[in-house]
């Protein structure tokens, strides 16, 4: 059987068609790399909520059933860290490539809190009893830091102050 092509016009329709499938093959490499940024994007946000989620399983754990008085160090302690990475986790959300807004990163993980934790948070006084019964160390001084950091960062009701020209009513 002979193979070859002796017509100038095959040789043309064969490198149009070389090109042509060379086309589609580079159109179908980009289209498949749009759809592997879209999965890491998702992957990415999923990631996100899921380690929000577990920080907030990790705090209630420890404060379940227990108002910011009745909190050993170990709790307060544990409660903290536990805030500490989902600011982290928040703070590096920035880095997405379709950045979620940190106010509603913020308030979705205000929301997992239960309800002791989350008027602690809210109120950010919490740690003080705990504190108060035992002797200052550093690890003590670190906590209260971290948790004034924490109560500062969740600060996401926005009360304003009332002054006399409002009251002048």
């Amino acid at each position: 059987m002979n193979w070859e092509f002796a017509n100038p016009a095959w040789n043309v329709l064969i490198a149009l068609v070389s090109a042509a499938t060379a086309i589609a093959s580079a159109f179908a490499a980009f289209a498949s790399r749009k759809t592997s940024e879209k999965t890491l994007q998702l992957q990415e946000r999923q990631y996100l909520f899921e380690s929000l989620k577990a920080c907030a399983e990790r705090a209630n754990e420890y404060a379940k059933g227990k108002r910011g008085a009745e909190w050993g160090v170990n709790d307060a302690a544990n409660i903290i860290r536990s805030l500490g990475l989902a600011i982290e986790a928040i703070k590096n959300s920035s880095q997405l490539k379709e950045a979620i807004d940190v106010g509603q990163l913020k308030k979705y993980f205000m929301t997992l809190l239960c309800m002791e934790l989350f008027e602690e948070v809210h109120n950010g006084d919490a740690p003080d009893a705990v504190f108060q019964k035992t002797e200052p160390t550093r690890i003590a001084d670190d906590v209260w830091r971290q948790w004034r950091e924490v109560v500062e960062f969740f600060d996401i009701w926005d009360y304003s102050i009332a002054t006399d020209e409002d009251l002048e009513d």
